[in-house]
């Protein structure tokens, strides 16, 4: 289920002047934070830009350093879901607010939010 109001608008964020790495995050309950997904503006993945993060710290790869659809779903359904413990069998509703970037909407991410008990909240900017 995803929940957001009628006048929701996706927006789009750019710029050209600057290299940027982002940083998506989750917590899970008020104490267990899951490690930093990061997106880095390379064409590759090598080893060293993960030194010195967080245990359990993943990551990917776009031309900007800014999430893209692909490397939304992979932070939420892979590397969020695997320290949240999401699963199938799971009964446990779980809320995920995330902002109204048109790169994190999915057909894919809802189907698998319906399938895990995920609430998907979309936060409107103020």
């Amino acid at each position: 289920m995803v929940v957001c109001g009628s006048e929701c608008k996706p927006q789009a964020i750019t710029s050209p002047r600057t290299r940027t790495v982002t940083i998506v995050g989750g917590q899970m309950q008020l104490e267990i934070i899951s490690p930093p997904f990061y997106v880095f503006p390379e064409k590759r993945c090598v080893d060293q830009l993960f030194e010195g993060a967080l245990p359990g710290s993943s990551g990917g790869m776009s031309d900007s350093g800014f999430v893209n659809r692909g490397l939304f779903e992979t932070s939420l359904m892979g590397h969020f879901a695997k320290h949240a413990c999401l699963d199938r069998a799971s009964n446990k509703p779980v809320l995920v607010l995330y902002d109204e970037h048109k790169a994190h909407l999915s057909l894919t991410l809802d189907d698998w939010a319906k399938d895990h008990s995920v609430v998907l909240f979309v936060c409107q900017p103020s």
